[in-house]
């Protein structure tokens, strides 16, 4: 598999993949591109962006894939798959040996992508019960699909602190859940400054010199230590964001959380970032 540069010590990775639909064994490719969006979205909160290539069914890079790769940003990590098969369960398997290859160079600094259409890990890879689920809906503002590269590149610079905060403030709920015996009181109390966090986002993202629209994340963990309050039965613990809301009250939003116990990875090191980001794109522009 080939080689990138280590991921600084604040910065984070996202294997990536083109819009795919691999139900049932099929393999329907909806575009050799990466979809625009999804692609803003995730320059907004990571650094760097992996593309896996395979010698099985080889995917080329649109305009914007390139311009990332000569800016140093996304890199095609290159697995080999030997021997022929179907090719929906070839693809699957390169795709989630790169994140894997990934995940041990640099345990907890990587995460898999997920949009409407795209790869996810397999059934029988889950553990149910030994992850927690964290939701947003309608929370958080990203560049719009028009939104030329460079703009986006040149507002995840200037706002990067807000960024960062945001970031930070994701993981730390997962690590305050974790460590507290009253894990519901935890999940609440962390949530609420991630609130605080999401709301100055939305701020410099109301600055912003180009549109923004509002997307729902589902944020997944993995969580081999179960304890009492949220791990313990299958109920959720659901959130208002109150400052993030104020802010989205003149379109008549409303920011909203979640979090409940999921299936995690069997056989992964514990890690304190997720392992997975599910995107949900709103219709309503910022």
């Amino acid at each position: 598999m080939s080689d990138h540069d280590p991921l600084g010590l604040t910065e984070r990775g996202l294997v990536i993949s083109p819009p795919i639909n691999l139900e049932r064994g099929r393999f329907y490719l909806k575009s050799s591109d990466i979809d625009p969006l999804q692609l803003r979205a995730n320059l907004l909160l990571w650094d760097r962006l992996a593309f896996p290539n395979n010698n099985f069914i080889s995917i080329g890079e649109g305009p914007d894939a390139k311009f990332l790769m000569a800016e140093g940003i996304l890199f095609r990590p290159q697995a080999r798959i030997s021997g022929g098969g179907n090719a929906a369960i070839a693809f699957l398997k390169a795709h989630l040996e790169s994140f894997s290859f990934l995940d041990r160079k640099e345990p907890g600094r990587w995460s898999l992508a997920r949009g409407e259409d795209s790869i996810s890990f397999p059934e029988e890879q889950m553990e149910k019960q030994r992850g927690l689920l964290l939701q947003f809906y309608d929370a958080i503002p990203i560049p719009d699909r028009e939104v030329p590269i460079e703009a986006v590149l040149e507002f995840r610079a200037r706002r990067r602190a807000e960024l960062l905060s945001l970031r930070h403030h994701i993981d730390n709920i997962y690590l305050e859940v974790l460590a507290s015996p009253d894990k519901d009181l935890a999940a609440i109390s962390a949530l609420t400054a991630f609130d605080k966090s999401l709301s100055d986002h939305i701020r410099a993202s109301q600055e912003a010199p180009f549109r923004m629209r509002l997307s729902g994340l589902d944020i997944k963990f993995d969580w081999k230590t179960v304890g009492v309050g949220i791990a313990s039965h299958a109920g959720a613990v659901a959130a208002g964001l109150p400052l993030a809301s104020a802010l989205l009250a003149t379109g008549g939003l409303t920011a909203l959380s979640m979090l409940s116990v999921t299936a995690g990875i069997k056989g992964r090191e514990r890690s304190n970032s997720p392992f997975e980001y599910v995107a949900r794109f709103n219709k309503e522009l910022l």
